[in-house]
């Protein structure tokens, strides 16, 4: 009977850490599992800032290439203004140096 009773205990106390392995087992999963989704969501969140980074930079370099268009074609209307200037000045010199060959 008391060994029995004695087998009968250490079953119990077997399946009891049985248990508790197959519980830490779970848990260790779980903290795993959790520690892969943190990682997954850092990653995530330096994705993003990165593209959003690159979006920046993307958009500061169209502003500086629509700013250098600008100033070109502000520079082109100017010489050719400049041009147009100078060809009435020779213009009128010409008219005027006819006048006086006449």
């Amino acid at each position: 009977m008391a060994r029995a009773r004695y087998l009968e205990t250490v079953e119990r106390k077997r399946l009891n850490l049985m248990d508790r392995l197959e519980q830490a087992a779970r848990n260790k999963e779980a903290e795993l599992q959790n520690v892969v989704e943190k990682a997954k969501a850092e990653n995530l969140k330096a994705e993003e800032t990165n593209f959003i980074i690159k979006l920046t930079k993307n958009n500061h370099k169209l502003d500086l290439d629509h700013k250098l268009s600008e100033n070109e074609e502000r520079r082109k209307l100017q010489l050719l203004r400049d041009l147009a200037r100078i060809k009435g000045q020779e213009q009128k010199r010409e008219a005027a140096e006819k006048r006086r060959e006449e």
